[in-house]
């Protein structure tokens, strides 16, 4: 039987079929179950056995062609080609599908292009789950990019242990701080709490006619406790007064404060309480995000948040460099007029 008769296409899948087609004809190529030379099911004979449109199976093949697996003959078909060097798989696992980590995943995956393969599994901070994760694909994937749990949410050494047997080698700790990981393995560390810290220092000179910030953050946000640490700092720093809530029962608007918030209902329900008010934004009441998006941009809301974008992509660059380099993934803040 023909390798191609035997693959499989998930119509549920978010990965596009033309994508399954390409990257499962690719791995039979470059495990040798599709032989040098050997000839394809023909654009009819694939659509016809796989249920999917000629169309489909078509694009998918120009892409073979394009990225040097198969070549066509006229009137005849297409055919592996004669040498195929065999593409890296990766596979990242992160702590939860927000838009944190698309970000990362989507700039990773850009920067690694068609020459790597990269899959996308969800620990959900739970150790048990990244073990079951790792087991299950331990020796199908040249790398592992791992967003480990917050060391505040799991024991010490279990993060460790929850990888299974992974060689260090081939693991990358991603958006971890120096002390989340005894592993002797590529590292890309941020600092939260310094990151934050320096932020809001570098524009300290916006928050000279603010004398207090008002923190509301829910108690479920990983990185809380760094982000408190960072602006304790800078208050102490700049001696303005710091006040932490986990939501906005009993806060009322003060003249002179500036409110930073994470979530967009807190952002919605602060714009509300300052729009009722004799307070002008900018100017009496400081207004701060933890997380840009367009609404914000739109909205013209500082924002302070960090280069996740840029995370992904120093990933990428030290698995195609294959160079073993602990780098800090800086936050930034964006101006803009809420401050």
């Amino acid at each position: 039987m023909h390798p191609t008769r035997e693959l499989t296409i998930d119509s549920d899948s978010s990965v596009t079929k033309i994508d399954q087609i390409v990257r499962k004809i690719k791995r039979d190529i470059e495990v040798e179950n599709l032989k040098s030379h050997q000839r394809l099911l023909s654009i009819s004979e694939f659509s016809k056995q796989h249920k999917v449109s000629k169309d489909t199976v078509e694009k998918a093949y120009r892409e073979l062609q394009r990225q040097g697996y198969i070549f066509s003959v006229s009137g005849k078909g297409n055919y592996v080609s004669k040498a195929i060097v065999s593409a890296k798989r990766i596979l990242m696992v992160v702590d939860k599908l927000d838009s944190y980590n698309r970000e990362i995943y989507s700039a990773f995956s850009r920067k690694l292009g068609n020459i790597l393969e990269v899959d996308l599994q969800i620990h959900y901070n739970d150790p048990v789950l990244l073990n079951e994760v790792a087991l299950s694909s331990l020796g199908k994937y040249d790398f592992y990019v791992i967003v480990p749990p917050p060391p505040d949410t799991i024991m010490e050494g279990e993060f460790e242990s929850a990888l299974g047997g992974i060689p260090v080698n081939k693991i990358i700790v991603l958006d971890g701080i120096s002390s989340s990981t005894t592993l002797n393995c590529i590292n890309i560390v941020r600092d939260f709490s310094e990151d934050v810290f320096e932020a809001f220092s570098s524009h300290s000179d916006l928050f000279d006619r603010y004398r207090g910030i008002v923190l509301i953050v829910p108690d479920t946000v990983n990185q809380l406790s760094y982000i408190c640490e960072g602006l304790k700092k800078f208050c102490v720093t700049y001696s303005k007064s710091l006040v932490i809530k986990s939501c906005l029962e009993g806060v009322s608007l003060n003249k002179g404060e500036v409110y930073i918030v994470y979530t967009e209902s807190h952002l919605a329900d602060i714009t509300r309480k300052l729009r009722n008010s004799l307070y002008l934004r900018g100017k009496d009441i400081g207004l701060i995000s933890l997380q840009d998006s367009v609404l914000n941009e739109l909205l013209d809301i500082t924002v302070v948040t960090g280069n996740f974008e840029a995370l992904g992509e120093t990933a990428a660059q030290l698995i195609l460099q294959n160079q073993v380099l602990p780098i800090s993934n800086a936050y930034r803040l964006i101006q803009r007029g809420s401050l």
